[in-house]
């Protein structure tokens, strides 16, 4: 009897035990998974990748829901991928969480300096830190340059990236975000050099190989523009203005048909966007059929009545279907329209060579802002109140393009 008590006592320990050691391991699994899925986030964030960065840092939040590192990163994959609310939200998050207060502070300063708010305390303590040249040179400079960028300081936002290219010689985001400086600008060429030397730097750096096939649309290297456009649309299938560059460059081609059902495949999908409908307005022009150009161009300027493109097509195909005087009522449209971008035109080469004059960005919000354009005049708006804070005619202006 006894042996087999002991047997029986002896068998239920090394039971337990091996029931305690598959626990600790199934543990020691998860956090070892964890902590590979937070590298992965970090490595995704370097290379821009942010829906990749985000979904690996929601699979580490399973495991450590709680985490102010994971937040933080969470904060800045937001900020890079341009949804500032999302940042704000989640910044707020881990001051709860006690984040790290050096790492925080230069976060929201960053989100600040990236969405065009940056005060003139913050905008002091970053340039501070560049003086001091530490790794975070890069993102300062990055997000000051978005932020210029979006509130159109173009010479300010080229200030910043050649400051990044002499410290990071080469880098391909860099010479990215000074094509898109050049291109606001008016410089073209200049900025279809930078995209491809950025895809050279980075042939997976996606938003430049975009610009890229954009630029080679504009020089007519139709074949090269459209090699190019297909092998994005591997990777996202659904983005629409890469299906339209593609229909662009098979209608460049002659190739109609292609072309044809690429819009109409855009179109199938329900509210197709005013540059959709306008190129498929033309196609129909090309090919005789005035009658869905008129509809398509109507449907165009019912989401943008700023579009030079569809007020000056909408104009031919009225002539070309026997109604001059509607005709010369688009056609007047039109011509206000030319003159307005001209304008800006003019305006942009002037803020290059005036960039501390506030009423040059003020007159062009307002061209914006009388041309519906509200998103673009708020930009405007915002960025003569960076320079003159107490601009009344920039807060009005302001006020008007939220309403």
């Amino acid at each position: 009897m006894l042996p087999r008590f002991l047997a029986s006592v002896r068998s239920r320990r090394r039971w337990a035990l091996l029931l305690v050691v598959g626990v600790a391991a199934a543990l020691a699994g998860r956090f070892f998974w964890a902590e590979f899925q937070l590298r992965a986030a970090r490595r995704a964030l370097e290379r821009r990748a942010y829906p990749e960065a985000q979904a690996h840092l929601q699979r580490y939040l399973q495991v450590w829901p709680r985490s102010a590192t994971a937040h933080l990163l969470g904060a800045r994959c937001s900020r890079g991928a341009g949804n500032f609310d999302e940042a704000f939200s989640l910044l707020s998050d881990c001051r709860q969480l006690h984040a790290d207060r050096e790492a925080l502070i230069l976060e929201e300063y960053l989100l600040d300096a990236q969405r065009g708010t940056l005060g003139p305390v913050e905008e002091e303590a970053l340039r501070h830190r560049l003086e001091r040249g530490g790794p975070e040179t890069p993102d300062i400079l990055e997000a000051m340059a978005l932020g210029c960028l979006y509130t159109n300081r173009l010479g300010e936002a080229m200030a910043c990236v050649e400051r990044w290219l002499a410290y990071a010689p080469g880098d391909s985001q860099a010479l990215y975000l000074r094509g898109l400086a050049r291109e606001g600008m008016g410089a073209v060429h200049e900025a279809g050099e930078d995209y491809r030397q950025a895809v050279r730097r980075d042939p997976e750096h996606v938003p430049a190989r975009k610009r890229r096939a954009e630029y080679l649309i504009y020089t007519g290297a139709y074949p090269e523009a459209a090699a190019l456009f297909q092998q994005l649309l591997e990777r996202e299938p659904q983005d629409v203005n890469l299906v339209l560059g593609l229909a662009r460059c098979r209608r460049a081609q002659g190739k109609t048909a292609e072309a044809e059902r690429l819009l109409d495949q855009l179109l199938g999908h329900g509210s197709a966007p005013a540059a959709v409908l306008v190129e498929r307005s033309c196609l129909a022009r090309e090919t005789g059929d005035f009658g869905a150009a008129e509809k398509w161009y109507r449907q165009a300027l019912a989401q943008d009545p700023s579009d030079y493109d569809a007020c000056y097509g909408l104009g031919q195909c009225l002539r070309a279907l026997g109604r001059p005087k509607e005709a010369q009522d688009f056609e007047a449209q039109a011509a206000h329209i030319d003159r307005d971008l001209k304008r800006l035109r003019q305006l942009h080469e002037q803020m290059a060579r005036n960039p501390d004059n506030v009423e040059l960005p003020y007159e062009a919000g307002m061209i914006c802002l009388r041309n519906g354009q509200k998103n673009e005049a708020r930009r405007w708006f915002r960025n003569v109140l960076q320079g003159n804070p107490y601009h009344e005619g920039a807060r009005k202006g302001l006020e008007q393009s939220v309403q």
